[in-house]
């Protein structure tokens, strides 16, 4: 259990982390890289000036987490569920969604490219001034979507069904 941390100018590497609870955690200028996460909870989270390359994120449940000036590389995400998250400034290269349920997600000035998407579920997202490229989205069920200032490029959409959304 990791409560009040504050992390700076940490690297890891080759971490496998198991059944881990944060509350209360600061992250700046961290890097991630070749890190497995399981069993995952993590609560009241603030990173900032975050990169993650070669995460694979299994079985983790983010709650009440803000996200800020982050790049994403090479991430997977599997049976994941965010809730209550504002991901603002942040890139996502070559990030492959299995299994992931979004609720009360905020989503500002975001670039995703070479996004995969599988069995999401998304409700109350929010997307504002956001970039995306070469974005494939399969078998995505997304309720309650609103998108604004969107720029889609390369976008794939397979078996996708749009419910109750302002475009």
């Amino acid at each position: 259990m990791l409560r009040n941390l504050l992390f700076t100018n940490l690297i890891l590497r080759d971490v496998m982390l198991t059944n881990l609870m944060s509350r209360d955690v600061l992250l700046r200028d961290v890097m991630l890289r070749d890190v497995m996460l399981k069993d995952l909870m993590l609560r009241d989270v603030m990173p900032r000036d975050v990169v993650l390359r070669d995460v694979v994120l299994r079985d983790v449940m983010l709650r009440d987490v803000v996200l800020r000036d982050m790049e994403l590389r090479d991430l997977m995400l599997r049976d994941v569920v965010l809730r209550n998250m504002e991901l603002r400034e942040v890139v996502l290269r070559d990030v492959m969604l299995r299994d992931v349920t979004l609720r009360g997600v905020e989503l500002r000035n975001m670039v995703l490219r070479d996004l995969m998407l599988r069995d999401v579920m998304s409700r109350d997202v929010m997307l504002m001034d956001s970039l995306l490229r070469n974005v494939v989205l399969m078998d995505s069920l997304l309720k309650d979507l609103m998108l604004r200032d969107m720029e889609l490029r390369d976008v794939m959409l397979r078996d996708v069904m749009l419910r109750d959304r302002f475009l």
